[in-house]
């Protein structure tokens, strides 16, 4: 863990989002899907969701498992948000796999009205964030 930030701070900036996740993720280690949630004060929810070796692919079952997971905490925390990391090794840019899954996971979220407020990409070397611009230029 990265000891740079406490992980109990607020995070209202887009600064202190990717701080907070390159305390809580860090640099990947292995392939694995984080979510993460912020409440309507932009405080941390003690939660973080790891899904192991997530397919190179988004499949569907999967991406509305995740969905349903963040409809849940949503549903019980007042004003919540979900950060979501793809922690994988390899290439320090976002790779078409990153940005298929990124797409169809603010899609699902979409659907189900739930407000996501960042996706990431952990990559051995450090963290990179998944602009609105790159989901928009789905194919």
């Amino acid at each position: 863990m990265n000891p740079k930030r406490d992980i109990n701070l607020p995070v209202r900036t887009d600064a202190d989002l990717l701080e907070h996740v390159e305390t809580i993720v860090g640099r990947a280690l292995r392939r694995q899907a984080w979510l993460l949630f912020l409440d309507g004060d932009d405080d941390p929810v003690p939660l973080a969701v790891p899904f192991e070796d997530y397919p190179p692919r988004p499949e569907r079952d999967l991406v509305s498992a995740l969905a349903g997971i963040v409809e849940t905490v949503v549903g019980d925390v007042p004003g919540a948000r979900v950060v979501v990391v793809w922690e994988r090794p390899g290439a320090r840019t976002a790779t078409p796999g990153d940005l298929a899954w990124s797409r169809a996971f603010a899609a699902a979220c979409a659907e189900r009205g739930l407000p996501v407020r960042g996706q990431f990409v952990s990559h051995p070397a450090g963290i990179l964030e998944v602009r609105d611009d790159e989901l928009a230029d789905a194919a």
